[in-house]
């Protein structure tokens, strides 16, 4: 008894790892969206993850067996195995999916996960094997068979592993990577179990154990077919995920910038204070905060009208940003208020960055054929000497800006001073 041995197409076996990467990628970003989606549309998004993750695992399998050469002999598909394998795929995906899609997953979960997942992977090539029907003898490898299970089951349960414990806004560093893992470990668990099975040339009636329902296929018509349909897929798919990463970004910027200037609000101002106040506890670090208040900025509103006020806003904005994007965060506060948060920043630093707004703003501003005098009152407070909290600290800056003010207007003053 002679075997047959399987004469790979090295094109179409690249062909068939290409397509479980490219469905774990887009995946991984419909899993994710799932995640982070509000309860009544969690389903949604993981119901498209689960089905783009089953039908990438169905088409690299079938592309992976023309890749074998088993398409050039007599070789029917058995309809309802088929199917059946891509369900399973599907059904497995959702349900692994379904442990992960929470903030916090115990290890408990992710081995389930893992588990269900890689079964899933294992089951649907297995199922997808006896949807084939050929007049040949088949001789099983008991060990390779576990091995190829045991690989789909350890990469699952790494790839899993590592997008659970990955943050949605650090994914896009990770996303390609755990799609490699989860890419290779289909594609590995399909080659090790085609090594798992010899066939001999010995006329042996291989029939699938559901029922007789059967079609034939030309195998470049098979893979062409898949080609295109999951080139289909991958781009409704990815389509729809870069629709809503960009609602995504405009949902942050209205939540947390200034829609005049786009400079950060109040909320952002909060957000880094706070990570800026722990980093100063450990290093025993001083920070600075500036109140910066406009003067006459009333006169202008009332002279030119409130859209060349608006205009006058975002230059300001602009000049504020240029001058201290690199050392400060720089916050509109109000109507014509801004906060600066000054990292890293003693007494001596607090003044000069103060300084050089003043000097900044002593020309005018042209808007729309106008020049528009602009000038700053300042106030100036240091953590920890004017306050351990972000509101104390405010209300020091803001004493102290009034203290300028009514000194003369465009000056700085420092708190408790």
């Amino acid at each position: 008894m002679t075997s047959i041995p399987i004469q790979y197409n090295y094109s179409i076996v690249a062909l068939s790892i290409l397509i479980a990467i490219f469905a774990s990628y887009t995946t991984i970003e419909l899993v994710s969206i799932a995640r982070n989606a509000v309860k009544t549309k969690k389903s949604k998004w993981l119901f498209a993850g689960a089905g783009t993750m089953g039908i990438g695992i169905w088409a690299m399998h079938f592309t992976g067996m023309i890749a074998s050469g088993i398409g050039d002999m007599d070789l029917q598909l058995n309809v309802i195995a088929t199917v059946i394998s891509l369900i399973v795929a599907v059904i497995g995906s959702l349900i692994a999916f379904r442990f992960i899609i929470h903030n916090k997953v115990r290890i408990s979960s992710l081995l389930l996960a893992g588990i269900i997942m890689g079964l899933s992977i294992a089951s649907m090539h297995y199922i997808g094997m006896y949807a084939v029907e050929y007049n040949l003898y088949m001789d099983h490898h008991l060990s390779i068979f576990l091995l190829s299970i045991l690989m789909a089951i350890i990469g699952s349960l790494i790839a899993l592993t590592i997008f659970s414990r990955v943050s949605h806004k650090n994914l896009y560093i990770y996303q390609l990577p755990i799609a490699l893992i989860l890419g290779m470990t289909i594609s590995s668990m399909h080659y090790v179990a085609m090594a798992s099975y010899t066939l001999y040339n010995k006329p042996h009636l291989h029939t699938s154990i559901f029922y007789d329902l059967t079609f034939s296929i030309d195998s470049n018509l098979m893979i062409n077919s898949l080609i295109v349909s999951y080139a289909i897929i991958f781009t409704i798919t990815y389509t729809i995920t870069l629709r809503n990463k960009r609602i995504q970004y405009q949902m942050y910027e209205m939540a947390f910038h200034d829609p005049l200037t786009a400079l950060p609000n109040r909320y952002l101002l909060d957000h880094h204070f706070h990570k800026t106040l722990q980093k100063s506890k450990e290093k025993t670090e001083t920070f600075a905060v500036l109140f910066l208040d406009l003067d006459n900025f009333k006169h202008v509103n009332d002279s030119y009208g409130h859209e060349i006020g608006d205009l006058f806003l975002q230059q300001i904005a602009e000049t504020l940003t240029l001058i201290l994007e690199e050392r400060a965060i720089i916050c509109r506060h109000g109507g014509d208020e801004f906060v600066v948060l000054a990292k890293k920043t003693d007494k001596q630093t607090a003044l000069q960055l103060a300084e050089e707004i003043r000097e900044e703003f002593q020309l005018p501003i042209r808007i729309d054929g106008h020049n528009i005098a602009s000038s700053f009152s300042i106030g100036v407070s240091l953590y920890p000497d004017d306050g351990l909290d972000m509101e104390t600290l405010i209300r020091a800056a803001d004493q102290a800006m009034y203290a300028a003010k009514n000194n003369g207007k465009n000056n700085f003053h420092m708190a408790n001073s």
